[in-house]
């Protein structure tokens, strides 16, 4: 929160996203390296067994997840997303050669059309 106790408002969550980045990133104090590699740390020990994943899909409909992952990920290894990809099985998948951990900042147009399209075609699964 602000100083001043006000939140502020952003007219899209992608807004508020890359203002989210770029204030952990200038925040030097608050966003140490050691959190980074205990935020690191957790994502790449959490696991889901290979049956939770197929229930995870069975139960939310394969056709309404998608998965994306960038080769050049920093973060999690893009070997991470390929075991996803197969145990999860997800009606949508992509890696993206070259791209990093934020898709949807890296390759804005790009992801902005994967995501419509994929809640296009989420919103028809609805009403058939």
């Amino acid at each position: 929160m602000p100083p001043n106790g006000e939140y502020l408002r952003f007219s899209t969550n992608y807004e508020r996203f890359a203002a989210q980045e770029l204030s952990k990133r200038l925040d030097t104090e608050a966003f140490t390296k050691k959190g980074f590699m205990l935020q690191a740390i957790a994502a790449g020990w959490h696991f889901k067994s290979q049956a939770q994943l197929a229930e995870i899909g069975d139960k939310v409909g394969r056709g309404r997840i998608l998965v994306m992952h960038g080769t050049m990920d920093n973060l999690i290894t893009c070997q991470h997303g390929r075991v996803l990809i197969e145990e999860l099985k997800p009606g949508k998948s992509y890696i993206v050669e070259g791209a990093g951990h934020v898709l949807m900042l890296e390759r804005t147009e790009w992801y902005n059309g994967i995501v419509k399209a994929m809640v296009t075609e989420t919103e028809k699964m609805g009403k058939e």
